[in-house]
């Protein structure tokens, strides 16, 4: 389900993003990613290259997909 950014002034990540089970060590793999992109977004707003609005509804966009994947894979 996608969350309200508040125009791109709050993002959540990790458990609060990906709600999956334990059993299988996505978890941290995820929080990992999550944590790498958004240090890649905050650099494209300090660069210059993005708004904080574009570089965060991006970023969001990014991990509801891969949430929704591994959430999937981790029914199966």
């Amino acid at each position: 389900m996608k969350w309200n950014n508040h125009n791109g002034r709050t993002t959540i990540a990790g458990d609060a993003a990906h709600p999956i089970s334990p059993f299988r060590g996505q978890g941290l793999n995820n929080a990992l990613q999550d944590a790498a992109l958004y240090v890649e977004a905050i650099g494209a707003v300090v660069s210059g290259a993005k708004s904080l609005e574009e570089a965060v509804l991006e970023y969001d966009a990014e991990i509801l997909e891969r949430g929704r994947k591994e959430i999937g894979v981790s029914n199966v």
